[in-house]
């Protein structure tokens, strides 16, 4: 039975292998999925270290807003390393969640300033790209995870084009919400309106 995270206790980036562990017991479905009708009601959090908090979700089957299961679906994720400003990606909570969604059957694009070449040897399943913006080409979610400055600073309007559903999860609550709901965004950050 996979139990309720403690929110207060939370978790740190290496503690995340139990969750995992849950997930390889139960199935993926029974621990992490990003679709749902309105991503409310059903979030929980997962603070992780340094403050940057990751959504995880009641138990069920992962399914898209519109019904079906969400294999093929195109997720961009912005980040790969642990931390800004560094390449290292051991106990990376980006690239787990990544691999998480790649297992899920969905495409999965990952992007970061400087450890995509760490990720490639590690995850070579994942898609990679240079480029945040096109990375977000035909995504059905954009998910934030790794808090790069430079992510901050990109205009959410050049992206409503590329994407094929504009919706965010700024699991780093660094991005401006009102810039990203202005642009046509459905924006999400855990413990923020």
């Amino acid at each position: 039975m996979v139990r309720e995270l403690d929110e207060e206790a939370g978790l740190r980036a290496g503690e995340l292998t139990e969750v995992f562990e849950i997930r390889d017991t139960h199935g993926s479905g029974q621990l992490i999925t990003f679709f749902s009708a309105s991503w409310d009601g059903d979030e929980t959090q997962l603070p992780l270290a340094e403050g940057v908090k990751l959504p995880v979700l009641r138990p069920r089957t992962p399914r898209h807003p519109h019904g079906g299961d969400v294999r093929g679906k195109r997720i961009t994720v912005w980040g790969a390393a642990f931390k800004p400003e560094t390449d290292d990606i051991r106990d990376s909570p980006a690239l787990a969640v990544a691999q998480s969604l790649h297992d899920l059957g969905t495409c999965v694009t990952v992007t970061d300033p400087k450890a995509l070449d760490n990720a490639r040897k590690l995850h070579p399943a994942l898609d990679y790209a240079d480029d945040p913006i096109a990375a977000a080409q035909d995504a059905d979610l954009l998910l934030h995870l790794t808090e790069w400055p430079h992510y901050r600073h990109i205009d959410p309007t050049r992206l409503t084009s590329r994407v094929a559903n504009p919706k965010v999860i700024d699991a780093c609550g660094t991005l401006n919400a009102d810039d990203w709901r202005s642009a046509g965004w459905i924006y999400r950050a855990l413990g923020r309106p």
